[in-house]
């Protein structure tokens, strides 16, 4: 039996990560050990960012989704918080889905999402 799930990412700088996940995003710290620090999402989802992890960048990949209850809501909480946004909220028809994106001090895409359906 499955009981949990937790994705890692890589980072070159763990303090300025945590700090932003931490003061800008608002998660709490599940573990810290040493080297890497894992955060909460929900009851048993959590991320992880290790520094001996090479980060993996492109474009847009990887992409960290977020679902939230308000899109709006979120954005306008992060808009004042010098984050580096892409655009503003939108649309996506394709996929029947409100969202935007920021990107994380590593540089990956954020994508802040609510289902339509």
């Amino acid at each position: 039996m499955i009981n949990g799930f937790i994705t890692f990412f890589g980072t070159n700088d763990l303090e300025r990560t945590h700090d932003f996940y931490t003061e800008i995003l608002g998660l709490k710290i599940l573990k810290d050990q040493g080297v890497c620090k894992i955060y909460k999402i929900i009851d048993n989802g959590s991320i992880g960012f290790c520094e001996h992890i090479e980060p993996t960048i492109k474009e847009k990949s990887p992409i960290i989704t977020f679902i939230c209850s308000s899109v709006d809501e979120k954005y306008n909480a992060l808009k004042d918080k010098e984050v580096a946004m892409e655009k503003l909220p939108k649309l996506n028809e394709k996929f029947n889905i409100y969202h935007f994106f920021i990107k994380d001090p590593n540089g990956y895409t954020l994508e802040f999402q609510k289902f339509l359906e």
